[in-house]
């Protein structure tokens, strides 16, 4: 333990949260990490540093963070022990077991043993919350940060925040449930759009929790705004580049319609993501930022809390627009080309209709495996064939065909069964 000799004086009420407290971490009997606003409506992040059993209290620090910092703490782009270190003043509570204050003190950083200090791991652990369907997004900065907007510029957003959330929901009538997208009016001068999102459900003899879909919406989100712009260009292109935090949204979503035993496919779940992803992505991009330079969505919980989900940032439709198929590039004249005679083509094959011979493929190319769609023809099924041997055991195969290529990708592959062995 350790005494606090040095205390520097301070604001009134600087270090002290009296809202929107958020517990983060908790060990069943008290919080370990949290976070909140003070009376000026500044971001804290407050974190345990010891608990003494002798005299029957334990010892926090509050820290000020802006919106930026405590988003990156809790996506672990930062360390705990980052956001302490990097400030010269140290502001220390003590609270007894039934949460009385003892003690307050803003010491410097030197005063703290380096024992005490967060590891250099420190990273944010994953928080688990009830998720709700009740979302409120913020205006920050500019003449938001006064508590004002302009009605039209609130009006404008307020839209736009309803596509984008009617885009990220698309896939629920799949499921047999339809989105009921409600928002409430802002009044003249308010800084904060609230969302309600209603499921109306076919019910069956046997009606799932929709607890699995809020946790999904959640997830989504944070995905859309914290790390899709962090992930490589081809993330959702390419096969070979989906990064783990891809591939764990596309398990959740696809857990939705196992779990309810709609029928899916690896590779269809996979382009539903995708779409939702783009098409989420693309609803935000008339956002003008006209007043605020960013905003904060926050999932509002059952119990009063409002967790932190993401910010969406001015830069943001600027640094994910080239990692997404864009609908306006459907403009574009393509440069389409067909394979003169058959060639041959190594291809592992993920989807096919025995009947109608149409499929899709994965396809080697550039040291990187693309999609391509598959066309087979000359026989009434194909039942039997190396293409359902490769479908069934995961094999790749080598074949003949007509290659499509558009601006230089293969895109199709039509093979005529009955001219080459199968």
């Amino acid at each position: 333990m350790f005494s606090l000799l040095n205390k520097y004086p301070y604001p009134e009420g600087l270090y002290d949260i009296v809202d929107d407290f958020i517990g983060l971490l908790n060990d069943g009997s008290n919080n370990l990490l949290y976070t909140g606003t003070n009376k000026y409506g500044t971001k804290l992040l407050g974190s345990i540093l010891f608990e003494d059993d002798e005299e029957l209290y334990l010892r926090y620090t509050h820290t000020l963070v802006t919106d930026v910092t405590l988003f990156d703490f809790i996506n672990q782009r930062i360390t705990l022990r980052d956001i302490i270190l990097s400030s010269q003043l140290v502001f220390i509570v003590d609270r007894s077991y039934n949460n009385e204050i003892l003690n307050k003190a803003l010491v410097p950083l030197s005063e703290i043993p380096s024992t005490f200090l967060p590891l250099p791991e420190s990273y944010c652990p994953p928080f688990i919350k009830q998720n709700s369907l009740e979302y409120t997004f913020s205006l920050k900065g500019a003449l938001a940060d006064s508590n004002k907007a302009e009605p039209l510029v609130m009006s404008n957003t307020n839209s736009i925040v309803y596509s984008l959330l009617d885009s990220a929901t698309k896939f629920l009538p799949d499921l047999q449930i339809t989105p009921l997208i409600y928002s409430e009016v802002a009044l003249a001068g308010s800084f904060k759009l609230n969302f309600r999102i209603e499921l109306k459900e076919t019910f069956g003899l046997f009606t799932k929790s929709s607890e699995d879909i809020r946790q999904f919406l959640y997830r989504f989100l944070t995905y859309l705004f914290e790390r899709l712009p962090n992930e490589p260009k081809d993330a959702l292109k390419d096969v070979n580049s989906a990064t783990d935090n891809f591939r764990k949204l596309f398990s959740e979503f696809q857990y939705l319609y196992t779990s309810r035993n709609f029928t899916t496919t690896e590779a269809i779940s996979e382009q539903k993501v995708i779409d939702l992803i783009t098409y989420s992505v693309d609803s935000v991009k008339r956002l003008d930022y006209k007043g605020f330079n960013r905003i904060e969505i926050s999932n509002n919980l059952g119990n009063g809390e409002a967790i932190p989900v993401a910010l969406i940032n001015t830069d943001f439709y600027n640094s994910v627009s080239d990692k997404v198929f864009r609908p306006e590039d459907s403009n574009i004249v393509d440069i389409i080309k067909f394979d003169e005679t058959d060639k041959p083509y190594r291809i592992r094959v993920y989807s096919l209709n025995r009947e109608s011979g149409n499929g899709s493929a994965y396809f080697e190319f550039d040291n990187r495996t693309i999609k391509i769609s598959l066309h087979l023809r000359g026989k009434g099924d194909y039942h039997g064939t190396i293409f359902t041997k490769s479908l069934d055991n995961n094999l790749y195969i080598e074949t003949k065909g007509i290659g499509k290529w558009v601006n230089g990708i293969l895109k199709q592959v039509t093979v005529n069964v009955s001219d080459f062995p199968t």
